[in-house]
């Protein structure tokens, strides 16, 4: 996946800092996660994130990244791995890294994101921005 840049008119680039600003976002990606999430709550677009794959399995949900395959996570599986992402996508924690054997995931906390591999020998390892991976952990839950 390429790393897309977003050209933007000085005025415009200072309309988007203020009404980050106003929602207390700490980034300019979090501010536009926001207005992505606003229209995936509308309908407009549907939820997902390229690169994700989240498949319902009679054990739970069958998680893949890209082209690799999917791994089976159990339903308490799931809800540990969405509770993860979501904590280690606070801005205040330090960085760490947790492998969970029980659950079959290795996350690291990268700069501001979060590096997630399954199963956590090593086999598939995709990177998120924090505002990312809280969508990923939006998505599992759902």
């Amino acid at each position: 996946m390429s790393s897309p840049a977003i050209k933007l008119a000085p005025e415009r680039h200072a309309q988007i800092k203020a009404i980050s600003a106003a929602l207390n976002h700490q980034t300019l990606s979090e501010t536009i996660a926001h207005f992505v999430n606003t229209e995936i709550e509308k309908g407009t677009i549907p939820p997902g994130i390229e690169g994700v794959n989240i498949r319902p399995d009679d054990d739970g949900l069958r998680i893949g990244f890209d082209e690799a395959p999917t791994v089976t996570f159990s339903d308490e599986a799931v809800a540990d791995l969405a509770s993860t992402l979501r904590d280690f996508t606070d801005a205040e924690k330090r960085a760490e890294k947790l492998v969970n054997m029980q659950h079959n995931y290795q996350i690291e906390k990268k700069g501001n994101g979060v590096k997630l591999t399954i199963p956590f020998t090593g086999k598939v390892t995709k990177s998120f921005p924090r505002d990312l991976a809280r969508d990923l952990a939006d998505l599992l839950t759902t």
